[in-house]
């Protein structure tokens, strides 16, 4: 029995309906046979100006379907297909042909639809060929009038045996347009996927089921790409090693996979913690958990700091509570009367899990080796991703060769990044996605009211609250240790969690309990390790000129300065999943590299 499979129905009412009945008839008319297909409305292609988005792609495989005359061949049979459909919804009235082309009326202005649909379908040539870098099937393209009958076609516009179906179409007829287009006299079948395996079928259209995905499905798929092509996260469990080392760049997986392997042991009864630097990072892991399957409360999430310095209290080591509610206590003093006192402390945790590792100054390694080390530490090491320090901390070599493709950003986003660092002399090694299409950066002098109300109704048609959108700001707009224009914010009515303010700091942000109604601002100096749907960097130029609070001063060439400061500022830009946001000076050194790539790249780059 075929396998009818329809994605996103995020369409207008008339289109709405007649997908639906085409899923259908699909689903009664190809029941008898093998195969599936997979129905994509609104596939958002991203690659080139002036090429279209494909209203509607059909894509599939079935066995023995046979249609009994085309172009006057008989037994014609359908093995795979892959087809772009450009859907008008006008009457009879608003449809007419000139020449072999047929056009549409909006009001006073006429559309070539004939040259729509062809554009469709180069466009998918351009995605297989360029982008997605595979072999291109035989892709063919049809129109689809939903407001008008074939008999009225017929009487009214004249256009018969072409690619244009109609509303009341059948899967004959469906069919019979798409065979039209294929050199059946050669060939005597339809099989646009020649070659292909199943398999490899299904996995192209899952990509292309990827392009219209919101910020909680695509969390799903980036989970189920890392079950696909990460080592086994199983294989934490059989490793002796007392330190397991995961090593990657911005994006690539680490701090999900490390949630995974912790959920999977406390699944099995194993006691476990999982570390990181800040609360904020805490409230991002508390989301990503939602989305693990079988996930359960037994995992500790807490802040090296905080659990360090809960343990002296617990033990009588530190004597006023009051401390727990800062993360300002020096840690070299909490950790050298942890280290002292050692003894004291109860061994409670099986495995150790710890987050952006990379950077973590002295004592801090010794004294999580010293004290742990009747358990297994389990660490994430992000290369090139320095905050507190420009050294690496040394945890050990890598249990895998380091992660570089992205799981995090969409594919647009990635290259727009590389592209950053190749042009400041870095090179970036890390893949774009070709599961994960589209993304776009908007880099603009100016964020107030407008753009912000735009994107966060741009971010509702992908299920998106403004929890998930994010504001990093640079120092000078830091004052009294609070976001500087938090009033002209609010009295934009622009809610928001102000994660700058040192009262906000010690607590997690609970977005349940805020409903999910406000938009996140962090300091840039915070944002390692935090993910958004949509990221805007206010002041972006500001991390060149008032750089990272570690100025890198001990290093005594210029270049490798720049360098550093290069990789500093990839760290918010690989910050956003599908929105990046810039925010720069006119006429600034940087907007001029930032315009030059927007000119490179005006597909998904715009300069506002």
């Amino acid at each position: 029995m075929a396998k009818i499979y329809l994605h996103n129905v995020d369409v207008t009412e008339d289109v709405k309906n007649s997908v639906l009945l085409l899923m259908e008839n699909l689903k009664k008319e190809l029941s008898p046979y093998d195969g599936e297909i997979w129905v994509i409305p609104n596939v958002d292609t991203h690659i080139a100006t002036g090429l279209h988005d494909i209203d509607l792609l059909l894509i599939g495989y079935i066995n023995d379907y046979i249609i009994d005359e085309i172009c006057g061949l008989k037994s014609i049979s359908f093995e795979s297909f892959c087809t772009t459909i450009e859907i008008k919804s006008h009457s009879a009235k608003g449809v007419f042909r000139q020449g072999t082309s047929l056009y549409v009326r909006y009001g006073s202005e006429e559309k070539n639809v004939t040259q729509q649909s062809d554009a469709q379908k180069f466009t998918l040539m351009k995605m297989f060929r360029d982008i997605l870098q595979l072999r291109t099937p035989f892709i063919t393209n049809l129109i689809w009038l939903t407001g008008i009958k074939y008999d009225d076609f017929r009487d009214t516009i004249g256009l018969t045996n072409s690619n244009i179906i109609t509303a009341d179409v059948t899967i004959d007829n469906l069919f019979s347009s798409i065979g039209r287009q294929v050199s059946l006299k050669d060939h005597g079948f339809v099989d646009a996927f020649k070659g292909w395996s199943a398999d490899e079928i299904a996995s192209v259209a899952s990509i292309f089921c990827a392009k219209s995905e919101g910020a909680d499905s695509l969390t799903l798929r980036r989970l189920n790409l890392l079950q696909k092509e990460t080592f086994l996260l199983s294989d934490i469990e059989s490793n002796k090693d007392p330190i397991i080392v995961l090593s990657g760049h911005a994006g690539t997986g680490k701090t999900i996979m490390l949630l995974q392997a912790a959920q999977n042991l406390c699944n099995k009864g194993k006691k476990c913690l999982f570390l990181t630097y800040n609360n904020a990072l805490i409230s991002d892991l508390k989301r990503t958990m939602s989305f693990i399957p079988g996930a359960i409360s037994e995992l500790k999430l807490e802040s090296v700091h905080s659990f360090m310095l809960s343990y002296l209290y617990r033990f009588g080591l530190w004597n006023d509570s009051n401390d727990l509610a800062t993360d300002f206590i020096p840690e070299m003093i909490i950790f050298n009367r942890i280290k002292s006192n050692y003894d004291v402390l109860n061994q409670e945790y099986e495995y150790v899990f710890v987050d952006e590792a990379q950077d973590w100054e002295k004592p801090i390694p010794e004294v999580l080796k010293y004290i742990f080390r009747k358990a297994q530490l389990v660490i994430a090491d992000g290369i090139d991703q320095f905050m507190r320090s420009s050294d690496q901390t040394d945890w050990g070599e890598p249990i895998v060769p380091p992660l570089n493709l992205c799981l995090r950003q969409r594919r647009n986003l990635t290259i727009f990044v590389k592209t950053f660092a190749s042009k400041l002399g870095v090179s970036w090694n890390i893949i774009p996605n070709n599961h994960i299409l589209g993304g776009r950066v908007i880099i603009t002098e100016v964020y107030g009211p407008e753009l912000h109300a735009k994107l966060l109704e741009d971010g509702k048609e992908y299920g998106c609250t403004p929890y998930d959108l994010m504001l990093l700001a640079s120092n000078s707009l830091i004052e009294d240790g609070r976001f500087k224009h938090a009033k002209t914010y609010q009295s934009y009515k622009i809610p928001f969690y102000d994660g700058i303010d040192k009262k906000n700091r010690t607590r997690i942000y609970n977005e349940e309990n805020a409903e999910r109604r406000e938009c996140r601002i962090y300091t840039y100096e915070s944002c390692r390790g935090l993910e958004a749907w949509t990221t805007v960097c206010l002041r972006f130029d500001e991390l060149f000129t008032h750089p990272h609070p570690h100025d890198y001063s001990e290093i005594e060439y210029p270049l490798a300065r720049k360098y550093m400061l290069t990789l500093w500022t990839l760290i918010p830009l690989t910050r956003a999943i599908d929105t990046l946001v810039i925010v720069v000076r006119k006429d600034s050194d940087i907007s001029k590299l930032l315009k030059e790539i927007a000119n490179e790249n005006p597909d998904f780059v715009t300069y506002k």
